[in-house]
């Protein structure tokens, strides 16, 4: 599922939760619950996640099992 794979492409890039949602503008609680599948992010924050994270946007939503693995 598409959640986990936000935390790990996070965590592979060495940032901390707080530091990402700095830089998606996002608040931490939003962004918490992308990665815990509470909530599901607008295609543009899926967008700028897989550029801040190096990854593609298809693995963010997982159609690429090539990135992050």
């Amino acid at each position: 599922m598409s959640k986990n794979l936000y935390r790990k492409a996070r965590e592979n890039s060495g940032i901390t939760l707080s530091e990402a949602a700095a830089m998606l503008h996002l608040n931490t609680g939003a962004l918490y619950s992308y990665e815990h599948g509470e909530a599901y992010p607008l295609a543009s924050t899926i967008m700028h996640m897989a550029h801040l994270y190096k990854v593609s946007a298809d693995y963010l939503i997982g159609n690429d099992c090539k990135n992050g693995n």
